[in-house]
């Protein structure tokens, strides 16, 4: 699919929604107020969600060279969101002495 093929496509559906606001959930300023906190809250958990796989996935003694590698390249990155976060103290200090300690490994 093309560049200009693509913004056609995001242009006609922004006028649809723009159109049929709706069935988007922001017909009014009530709704539009409950879909606004609703998707807030949705994404909230999403990303919560996904940080306790990273901190699984981090705790895991047999990643692959590759995972490792991707990890070490970006330790300085995933030490400074995980300082960030507001998480279990302990579980945050394992993680982060976890990743700190990661060293490349041969791959196979």
């Amino acid at each position: 699919m093309g560049f200009c093929v693509f913004v056609q496509i995001c242009i006609m559906s922004q006028k649809f929604f723009a159109e049929n606001k709706n069935i988007a959930g922001f017909d009014n300023p009530g709704k539009s107020l409950y879909t606004t906190v609703r998707e807030l809250v949705e994404n909230s958990l999403d990303s919560a969600e996904s940080i306790s796989e990273l901190l699984l996935f981090v705790a895991n003694q047999k990643k692959p060279a590759d995972i490792v590698g991707i990890l070490v390249t970006n330790r300085s990155k995933l030490l400074r969101l995980l300082g960030d976060l507001k998480l279990d103290k302990a579980d945050k200090a394992e993680v982060m002495k976890e990743i700190a300690a990661l060293e490349p490994k041969d791959r196979p």
